[in-house]
C-alpha cells in the first residue's frame, strides 16, 4: 500500500493541462518560467506532483520526504529511481539522475508506490 510521510512541498504553476491526473504522482520538472512540466526520462526532477492541476492553476509539488509516485516498470524496494518519458518512477538507468529510493516494490506500471524523494546525482 502507497503512502506519504513528512512531505516538504512548495507551490508551483502548472505549465500545461494536467486535469486529467497526467501529472499526479509523477515527477515533475521546471517549466523554465517559474513553473513545471511532467518530467522526461532520466531529467533531474524538481519534486513530484500531488494533484491534478489546470493549466495555470497552482499545485502542490512534493520536494522531500516520503511521496506517492506511479511507477512505469517492475521496481524492486531499495532500488535507486529515475524518471521515465512519462514522470513515472523506474529503477535508475546510468547516466539518470536519481531522485530517491523505492520503499515497497511495484510487481508491473501503473501501481502506485512509495518513494523517499531525496536526490543523490547521476547512476
Amino acid at each position: 500500500m502507497a503512502y506519504e510521510e513528512r512531505l516538504s512541498t512548495i507551490t508551483l504553476i502548472a505549465a500545461a493541462d494536467y486535469s486529467d491526473a497526467s501529472a499526479q504522482y509523477r515527477f515533475v520538472i521546471s517549466s523554465g518560467e517559474g513553473g513545471f512540466l511532467r518530467s522526461t526520462a532520466g531529467a533531474d526532477a524538481i519534486g513530484v506532483c500531488q494533484d491534478d492541476p489546470n493549466l495555470n492553476q497552482a499545485s502542490c509539488i512534493a520536494i522531500g520526504g516520503i511521496s506517492k509516485l506511479i511507477a512505469g516498470d517492475v521496481i524492486t524496494a531499495g532500488d535507486p529511481i529515475s524518471s521515465d518519458d512519462e514522470g513515472r518512477a523506474v529503477t535508475a538507468a546510468s547516466g539518470d539522475f536519481i531522485l530517491g529510493t523505492a520503499i515497497n516494490p511495484a510487481a508491473a506500471a501503473g501501481i502506485v508506490i512509495p518513494v523517499l524523494f531525496e536526490k543523490a546525482g547521476k547512476a
